[in-house]
């Protein structure tokens, strides 16, 4: 069994989703809709050991506790798929015990042996908290112009959605720019700490423009084989549900093909916006992480 998954980073609306997806879509990857459940459930299952597999009662708390966790319930894994899971892998620890989670997802998409994956935003404030759990993990850093990223959450505010999921964030463009800095900052500081194997770091911009070649960029990261079927992701979302109906109200863009006009949008959507400074600052931030060239 796959002893730790990867991770995919970023400031909120830098295509994450859409990377997840796209990941998803290959036969060796197997990335679940995101739930922040290892970090909820690791201290009440740190000491977790083999004595406690051999325990029904221990294993059903534990499934019973996952099934509770945000978000969960749109992996659509039954108690009965997680507990085989747990009884088949025969975890040791908690790192393991976790595992056997990823792999319910992983066996409900019907794929074997995969590399695992996880994507979630709410990571970025615990990224010490994932390094304690699994120190060998992989990073992946998705970087998207703080500009685009603003012009996205401004189009969030005219959002309708019943989803008790819908995001939370701010309009305001300094909080925004100062978010986005924030993150991206914080994100790097990590991972520049870590041995340089355990992280990549994918420009949004390259994912949109030249997106097989990205994609085989992030595969050979991950070791595994570039899938072409990475590049019909959107068919195989309408087709299969990748992105829960719970959440698809702002993340529709993942039903359709690429759209290159994404790239630069923020020259269109803040044409009359006086607040240069943050347009700047996006560009600035960019070339100071070495995210852009020139």
């Amino acid at each position: 069994m796959n002893k730790s998954p990867f991770f995919i980073l970023a400031n909120p609306r830098s295509g994450s989703s859409l990377l997840r997806i796209i990941l998803d879509c290959n036969r060796n990857i197997t990335v679940p809709p995101e739930c922040g459940f290892l970090l909820w459930w690791f201290e009440k299952y740190k000491s977790w050991d083999s004595s406690n597999t051999s325990n029904i009662n221990d294993v059903n708390t534990f499934v019973a506790d996952i099934q509770s966790s945000k978000k969960f319930s749109t992996w659509k894994c039954s108690d009965g798929i997680i507990i085989n899971e747990i009884l088949k892998n025969n975890p040791l620890n908690v790192q393991e015990l976790f595992m056997s989670v990823y792999k319910s997802y992983e066996n409900k998409r019907g794929k074997t042996n995969t590399v695992i994956g996880d994507k979630n935003n709410y990571y970025i404030k615990h990224l010490d908290e994932l390094n304690n759990i699994y120190e060998r993990a992989k990073y992946i850093h998705l970087v998207r112009d703080g500009r685009d990223v603003a012009a996205s959450y401004q189009e969030l505010s005219s959002l309708k959605s019943n989803s008790k999921f819908k995001p939370n964030l701010s309009f305001d463009i300094g909080e925004i720019a100062r978010e986005w800095n924030d993150n991206n900052k914080r994100i790097h500081d990590f991972l520049i700490k870590r041995k340089k194997e355990y992280s990549i770091t994918v420009r949004f911009e390259d994912l949109v423009l030249d997106t097989e070649k990205t994609c085989r960029e992030i595969v050979v990261f991950l070791g595994v084989q570039f899938d072409s079927d990475m590049l019909n992701y959107f068919n195989l979302n309408a087709e299969l549900g990748l992105e829960p109906k719970e959440t698809l109200d702002w993340k529709k863009k993942t039903l359709s093909p690429i759209d290159k006009s994404v790239v630069g949008r923020h020259a269109k959507i803040f044409k009359n916006h006086n607040d240069t400074d943050f347009f700047n600052e996006g560009v600035v931030m960019l070339k100071r992480y070495s995210y852009v060239q020139g």
